[in-house]
């Protein structure tokens, strides 16, 4: 007589399927505590007379961010330097003064000094093959100072100063044409990509003082010692090799179109200027074959706002405001040209990417030439031309100059 097996109830298979769970389930099996990590914000690095690299870390100082906010008798980082033969190496010496191993996976910033960068941060690159280190933070060149300087400057607005390094970039780039924010992973792209160079942005620091590395900067209303960022550096290949200026770094970034918004100025009178905000960007560039060689062609279109005026002149006249736009296209015409020029003349480096446009453009010429192309990039011609559009002329139709003139009129 054959027997049945009375089926499981919903509470027994449901047991049964959470204890297979666990069995196959595993532990954090790395874990660490927040109490033994040495969280860094960024990294400086220095050049050492014997070859070998001065590495900063400025790693933040948990117990004065636990402490109240009233009292900052503690500074919210402190900033150790150690030299080794690697990176990894004075990292980890580190912890002959850091009760805590130095943690890279919150980092911010790497600062580069402007030594290092000239002689090649090629082996820095490698940085990034720690497992703990992620590739979203920017890199910067400290300009006629040390990286470890810039670490140690605890600024008013921010007291964490990674994050006012970060922030800043992040908020200058959006704002203001000459700078130009470099993500690790983005940089490492741009050195091995064939047909264009990278750029890095410089960091100085302004007003220095003895007291600049402690709390007592904070409490200063004014002349303040600050991490300023200033123009671009020109990069061939791994190592920097110049610097542009402020108008250079701007025209770089409209070629680039990098930029998102900023303000420019023309003169409207031998008094008075016309204040411009950029609204909207964009750039193309293309490359074409004439006589069998590479012709660059390049058009930068921009969206512009009126935002203050300084002369009488009469923004309602349409005829005056076309006449503003086509100096406007030309004013921008000659600063493309002038870093277009510059930088073939000069560096010699297609921070442009007008390379990877022949690539685009014919692969197998690209092929043929790619190895000279350091010497082809400053006899290449480069036709570049500017669309300026005004939309707006902001919430008075007129200037207060122009009504104060009318009404001044007999």
């Amino acid at each position: 007589m054959s027997r049945q097996v009375a089926p499981l109830g919903r509470r027994t298979t449901a047991a049964i399927v959470l204890i297979i769970m666990t069995l196959v389930l595993t532990s954090c099996w790395n874990r660490r505590e927040l109490n033994t990590l040495g969280i860094a914000l960024a990294l400086g690095i220095d050049s050492s007379p014997d070859g070998t690299v001065k590495v900063s870390a400025q790693i933040a100082n948990v117990s004065a961010i636990a402490a109240k906010r009233g009292n900052r008798t503690a500074a919210p980082v402190i900033v150790i330097q150690k030299t080794g033969r690697t990176l990894v190496e004075a990292l980890r010496k580190m912890t002959t003064e850091l009760p805590r191993k130095v943690y890279l996976s919150h980092m911010r910033m790497l600062v580069i000094s402007e030594e290092v960068a000239k002689q090649g941060i090629s082996r820095l690159l490698d940085l990034s093959r720690d497992h703990e280190m992620r590739g979203d933070f920017y890199l910067v060149i400290a300009k006629d100072t040390t990286a470890k300087h810039v670490l140690e400057i605890i600024s008013p607005m921010e007291p964490m100063p990674a994050q006012n390094l970060y922030s800043s970039l992040e908020i200058s780039e959006v704002s203001w044409a000459p700078t130009k924010g470099v993500l690790m992973n983005d940089f490492i792209q741009q050195t091995l990509k064939p047909g264009i160079n990278p750029v890095l942005p410089g960091v100085m620091v302004t007003h220095p003082d003895s007291k600049e590395n402690s709390v007592e900067n904070i409490n200063k209303s004014s002349d303040f010692t600050m991490n300023t960022y200033t123009t671009l550096g020109v990069f061939r290949n791994d190592k920097l090799i110049g610097w542009l200026n402020e108008s250079d770094s701007k025209g770089y970034n409209y070629i680039r179109g990098n930029v998102k918004s900023s303000i420019g100025v023309i003169p409207c009178s031998k008094e008075g200027n016309i204040g411009i905000e950029i609204m909207k960007s964009s750039s193309h560039i293309k490359a074409k074959f004439e006589n069998n060689q590479p012709v660059i062609y390049g058009q930068v279109k921009l969206d512009v706002n009126i935002s203050d005026v300084s002369c009488n002149k009469d923004i309602t006249n349409i005829e005056y405001m076309k006449e503003l736009e086509m100096e406007l296209e030309q004013s921008l015409l000659v600063m493309l040209k002038n870093v277009v020029s510059h930088v073939q003349q000069k560096y010699k480096s297609d921070i442009f990417g007008f390379g990877e446009a022949i690539h685009r453009s014919n692969p197998k010429y690209w092929k043929k030439i790619r190895s000279q192309w350091v010497d082809i990039f400053p006899t290449v011609p480069v036709k570049l031309t500017t669309r300026i559009q005004i939309h707006q002329t902001g919430t008075q139709s007129n200037t207060y100059m122009n009504y104060q003139s009318k009404e001044m009129r007999p």
